[in-house]
């Protein structure tokens, strides 16, 4: 499992879904986690994070969110 630090840079809602993508921190590249290796977008439960309250909420844009990614699964025409 890796775990990488990422800058929220989209969160859209698409298909019953969550599409959310940002910036990894340390190297500057793109991720958009997926639920799925067919690339399916992920739901509620996968984009929830703890907030500074210790309450829970959506990812937001521009939030700093760390993510645990099982493994790299490229998909064509998406970054």
């Amino acid at each position: 499992m890796l775990s990488k630090n990422i800058v929220v840079l989209a969160n859209s809602r698409k298909h019953g879904g969550h599409c959310v993508a940002g910036k990894c921190v340390d190297t500057g590249k793109w991720i958009r986690p997926v639920s799925r290796k067919e690339g399916t977008c992920l739901d509620f439960s996968q984009v929830q994070c703890e907030d500074q309250f210790g309450g829970i909420s959506e990812v937001k844009k521009l939030q700093q969110v760390s993510m645990n990614l099982d493994q790299h699964v490229p998909l064509i025409n998406q970054p």
